[in-house]
């Protein structure tokens, strides 16, 4: 485990106990700071707060992370796209009288965008946001989360909430396995075979269909259920 600390110093490698988990908790409830998840290159808090009702947003169209928090008369947010950063880096900047956020690319703007959904807190019905400046970039390229649907299926509703919150948490890729073995689960109308053939597992060497008839008929049997 010692290289893996190496290249992300980050990283958390101690057990999860509920010990620990509880320690942890309490830690970000008292802190002063807000925790971000990935945590930014650089942040500076100035120990201030803005108290608001909303966002109005300027520059470009507004993120979808942000719809909820859409108001005519809100706090102004003014979303900028340039070539002064890199393509995957922003700097946000939170002041008492507006929120900006430089960025070099539509894709970074919405990486500013998901790190200002998590500084957003609720006090006495009003959103609260630190007084903060903000600059990021990614450490990789390749942000993956991987769904095995082959063996564990989800439903589409499922797969949305997961990109979802991808989004929120600045990830890029999302790998989805629809085959394992004899088990293809993607149906193609051009290709029938693969879900004719390729989804039915081949007990008989024999067998045309892919299941041969007895193994067939004990599936469909009470007792087998």
């Amino acid at each position: 485990a010692g290289w893996i600390k190496d290249i992300s110093p980050g990283t958390d490698l101690k057990p999860l106990t509920p010990e620990y988990q509880f320690d942890k908790n309490l830690a970000s409830q008292i802190s002063s700071e807000t925790s971000l998840i990935p945590a930014p290159k650089a942040v500076s808090y100035d120990g201030e707060t803005v108290s608001f009702s909303g966002l109005r947003t300027t520059g470009s169209a507004p993120f979808w992370l942000l719809l909820d928090l859409e108001q005519e008369n809100g706090l102004p947010l003014n979303v900028s796209v340039g070539d002064k950063l890199e393509p995957s880096a922003y700097a946000l900047c939170v002041k008492q009288n507006e929120v900006t956020i430089e960025a070099g690319s539509i894709r970074a703007a919405s990486y500013g965008a998901a790190t200002l959904r998590q500084l957003v807190r609720y006090d006495d019905y009003r959103l609260q946001l630190p007084v903060c400046r903000i600059t990021d970039k990614p450490d990789f390229e390749h942000r993956c989360v991987f769904i095995d649907i082959a063996r564990h299926f989800q439903p589409v509703s499922a797969l949305k909430a997961v990109i979802r919150a991808m989004a929120g948490y600045k990830l890029n890729r999302l790998q989805i396995g629809i085959a394992n073995d004899e088990g293809w689960r993607l149906e193609i109308t051009g290709i029938p075979e693969l879900t004719e053939v390729g989804a039915r597992r081949c007990f008989d060497a024999n067998a045309t269909s892919g299941r041969s008839e007895e193994h067939t008929s004990e599936l469909q049997s009470p007792d087998h259920l």
